[in-house]
């Protein structure tokens, strides 16, 4: 009898035991998913706020941009205003753009005449800053909880009006949706005071998330939340709402650098969330008589629940949305762990397609989202196994990849490159670059890793032979170079340092003075004369070209007005354009404004854009190059022949002018096929009824053989080189004067 109430007192205790070290292990397991689930929601919704961020960074941007656009709204017409905010107007996804004068009339993209002087945005922007409003819960003409983005529009230093963007939250209302939790999880954004502007459900839409949470739960909590809101704080609950327990995570939303007062929200159902551990508490229980094998067995089922509701968790916080590869967050965390525990030579490539800002402004951001999903599919199908693919943001795509030899980087480079430039052969735009390092020290941090392959992709755009360049120390000192150069060339545009040169250009038979070519010179202070190679080819990669390329034109114009009134004779001065400035909408109504400021004849103005430009970009500049033809303007084919195609072009463009490219006269004279060669394409213009200028002539040799091809015109060193303004009216009053 003392045998079995031992042996019961035994199994009663030992089965005391395992309940106790069971339920503790369950604690223990639930304490330890409680907080995994709590970072993982904390992920969800610094991904949803980032999405957010995105988009209104986005949005900032391009009204910076159509701000320059914009300053010289004051010459327009109120029509012509309203058809200019109404083009941005569909190509953006501002719900309505408007502009005011610095009283704050105006008018906006529907057309409609306005007065914002007593806004706060409108004060804001009047005092020189972009400003973004808080959440208006209603605007004029029927839109509701919407959030204004406002922008000075400055000329000459001085405000001329200002720009505005009204943005409508409900756009960005996909951006809270996320696929889990059985479909029960959502996340919705709400303002500093606590009142939802979007949610999944409209009927929520106004309603204060404070009250809802403080009718049934503690006001020590619901003030806890409020002061998190108001410090611009990340935080969580967990409360008690009309249809249950419910687990919440809010992160607050940067404001392209202004205060943050909005916040990104997400709710999953307390029971969902614990669902699992729940089922684990349940089951261990009513298992507590059963054999350690059995519960070993429970142990690893559980074990497996929480690995798969971490992966589920992982996909969201951890995937890019729009191209389902690795976002930034998961990209990293991978990527440290690949570099810390491969034994394999590893390389770092970062990938990006060049002026992808241009490609959006211009295509719209649907065809840029379907350019980053496809490049993001090619990655992903010519990765290897042991391959780490992220997209950091925007256009940018990491890659951390094992390799035997250097040569099967390279290839696969070229792959990803083939492949996309034949899926968009009809944008010749889209140009792929990539930088890679071969790593050599795999404690060297990632982040400085990656920098390493972001100089070598930044040092090849616009200067490429290859679509990717490999690093070196060197490059360094040559980034350093750019920045330095860059900046130098803003401050000379604001200075007014760059000087425009004339080349004459002549009959070759008369030799007389029958135009010129305005040249961009720029003396700097420091280094003295900088050569148009050196700094050209970086105005365009950083955009700066525009303004340089607007400075030639009303330099131009100006010198001509002067040579008009000073009796100086008036001869037509070819002007260069570049791809970039063709591509801004307001080109021709610049081109307009400034001719008919300075009183010019626009028979003396001629537009030289390069063969390349005629050739890859033919598509998008035939309306802009045909307007600028229809006002009386010649164009110009320069540097004609130097392409794979020349001939391919002329029948696209009412051309005036083939500019023959001074490789068909370099060292010509013992060329008998290169003599053939030029002879034909001088034949062909005349032909075609099209003048012929041939660049480069520098020996008697090369100008008698020109005149005995019957070719009209050219220029080069024998005749003059580029000239300052003086010299060039000297050099002209002279040979008119002969």
């Amino acid at each position: 009898m003392r045998k079995e109430k031992l042996y019961i007192g035994i199994t009663v205790l030992m089965a005391a035991l395992f309940a106790a070290m069971s339920l503790l292990y369950v604690a223990s397991v639930q304490k330890s998913l409680f907080l995994e689930t709590q970072t993982h929601l904390k992920e969800i919704a610094i991904q949803s706020a980032n999405r957010i961020e995105e988009k209104i960074n986005a949005n900032m941007e391009l009204l910076n941009t159509l701000e320059i656009d914009a300053r010289d709204f004051e010459k327009y017409s109120e029509q012509e205003k309203i058809e200019k905010l109404s083009s941005w107007d569909k190509k953006s996804s501002f719900s309505q753009i408007a502009y005011v004068d610095g009283f704050g009339n105006g008018v906006t993209s529907e057309g409609e005449a306005i007065n914002v002087s007593a806004q706060s945005y409108f004060k804001k922007s009047l005092s020189g800053d972009a400003y973004i409003s808080g959440v208006i819960k209603k605007f004029g003409n029927g839109f509701e909880n919407v959030i204004i983005f406002s922008a000075p529009v400055i000329k000459n230093n001085s405000i001329e009006g200002i720009l505005y963007g009204l943005f409508e939250m409900r756009n960005i209302s996909d951006v809270m949706k996320f696929d889990s939790f059985e479909g029960k999880g959502y996340g919705y954004v709400v303002d500093r005071k606590g009142n939802i502007v979007i949610h999944p459900d409209e009927k929520y839409i106004n309603k204060n998330v404070f009250y809802e949470v403080s009718k049934q739960n503690n006001s020590v909590e619901t003030q806890r939340v409020k002061g998190e809101f108001s410090r611009n704080e990340s935080g969580s609950i967990i409360y008690k709402g009309a249809s249950g327990k419910k687990y919440v995570s809010y992160v607050p939303i940067k404001m392209n650098g202004h205060e943050s007062y909005l916040y990104a929200v997400t709710v999953v159902p307390y029971d969902i969330v614990f669902k699992q551990s729940k089922k684990v508490i349940s089951q261990t229980i009513a298992l507590i008589a059963l054999m350690a094998v059995i519960s070993l067995g429970v142990m690893a089922y559980i074990l497996y629940q929480k690995k798969k509701n971490e992966g589920i968790l992982k996909k969201v916080a951890y995937e890019d949305k729009l191209c389902s590869v690795l976002n930034r967050n998961g990209f990293t965390k991978q990527a440290i762990v690949y570099l810390q525990n491969s034994n394999a030579d590893l390389a770092a490539i970062y990938m990006d397609i060049d002026n992808f800002k241009l490609i959006n402004s211009v295509f719209g951001y649907e065809f840029g989202d379907g350019v980053l999903r496809y490049m993001a599919g090619v990655l992903t199908a010519l990765a290897n196994k042991k391959t780490v693919i992220g997209r950091l943001d925007g256009d940018n795509f990491c890659i951390l990849t094992s390799y035997k030899s250097e040569d099967e980087i390279f290839r696969g480079v070229g792959k990803v490159v083939d492949k996309i430039n034949g899926r968009y052969s009809h944008h010749k735009e889209i140009m792929i670059s990539a930088g890679i390092y071969f790593i050599k020290d795999k404690d060297e941090e990632l982040e400085q890793i990656f920098d390493k392959a972001h100089l070598a992709n930044k040092s090849i755009k616009y200067f490429r032979k290859e679509p990717y360049a490999v690093y070196s120390d060197m490059l360094t000192d040559s980034i350093k170079e750019e920045n330095w150069l860059a900046e130098e060339m803003k401050k000379a545009i604001d200075g007014k340092d760059f000087e425009v040169y004339y080349q004459p250009k002549f009959e070759l038979i008369s030799q007389d003075v029958v135009g010129s070519e305005a040249l961009i010179r720029w003396k700097h202070s420091e280094r003295g004369f900088i050569s148009p190679m050196e700094f050209i080819p970086l105005a365009e990669k950083t955009q700066l070209i525009v303004d340089i390329g607007r400075f030639v034109f009303e330099k131009v114009c100006m010198d001509m007005l002067y040579w008009k009134e000073k009796g100086i004779p008036v001869l037509p001065v070819a002007v260069n354009v570049s791809r970039v400035e063709l591509y801004q909408g307001d080109i021709v109504e610049f081109i307009k404004s400034v001719a008919e400021e300075y009183q010019i004849d626009y028979r003396f103005i001629q537009i030289e854009i390069t063969e390349t430009v005629a050739m890859n970009e033919y598509e998008n500049i035939k309306n802009v190059l045909s307007k600028i033809n229809a006002l009386g303007i010649s164009i110009s084919i320069d540097d004609f022949g130097s392409g794979y195609s020349s001939l391919g072009c002329l029948h696209k463009f009412k051309v005036d002018t083939l500019k023959l490219d001074r490789s068909f006269i370099a060292n010509i004279e013992n060329d008998k096929k290169g003599i053939n060669i030029l002879r034909g394409m001088i034949e062909l213009a005349r032909v075609l009824e099209l003048k012929t200028v041939c660049e480069g002539i520098e020996t008697e040799q090369q100008l008698e053989m020109l005149k005995g091809m019957d070719c009209k015109y050219g220029q080069g060193f024998i005749f003059a080189r580029p000239m300052p303004r003086t010299e060039y009216e000297k050099f002209v009053i002279e040979n008119k004067s002969r």
